[in-house]
C-alpha cells in the first residue's frame, strides 16, 4: 500500500509518534515518517538475524531478497529538514479524526 502525498495517514502518524517516544527521533510528516514506514515494512531484521544463527548464509552484502530488500544490511537516513511543517500537518491530522488537539503541539505548549 502506498501513501498519497501529503494526505493524513495512521500509519504515518504512529510510525511519527513512535520515531518520537521510542528513538527521540523528530520527522516531519510529508517526507520523514512515510520513508521509515516504507523502510520498516521491508525491514525484517529479527527474521534474518534467527536465520543466520540458525543456518549459514551468506554475508548480506553478497546476497539480495527481493521479499526482504533491507534485512541485514545498514542504513543510513539523512534527515532533510521540514520540521517547521510538523505543526500544520498535525492539524490535519486533527482535522481528519486522526488525533486530539491535546496531542498537537501549539505554540507556547509543551508535548507531555
Amino acid at each position: 500500500r502506498y501513501f498519497t502525498f501529503g494526505q493524513p495517514d495512521i500509519e504515518i502518524l504512529e510510525i511519527f509518534q513512535e520515531l518520537q517516544d521510542r528513538y527521540d527521533l523528530v520527522v516531519d510528516l510529508v517526507y520523514g515518517a512515510p520513508s521509515f514506514a516504507i523502510m520498516w515494512r521491508h525491514l525484517k531484521e529479527e527474521e534474518y538475524s534467527e536465520q543466520r544463527r540458525n543456518q549459514k548464509l551468506l554475508s548480506a552484502d553478497l546476497i539480495f531478497d527481493p521479499n526482504q530488500p533491507l534485512a541485514g544490511r545498514e542504513i543510513m537516513y539523512v534527515h532533510s529538514g521540514g520540521l517547521e511543517g510538523i505543526n500544520s500537518q498535525l492539524l490535519r491530522y486533527r482535522h481528519e479524526g486522526l488525533l486530539e488537539i491535546d496531542e498537537v503541539q501549539l505554540p507556547g505548549r509543551n508535548r507531555n
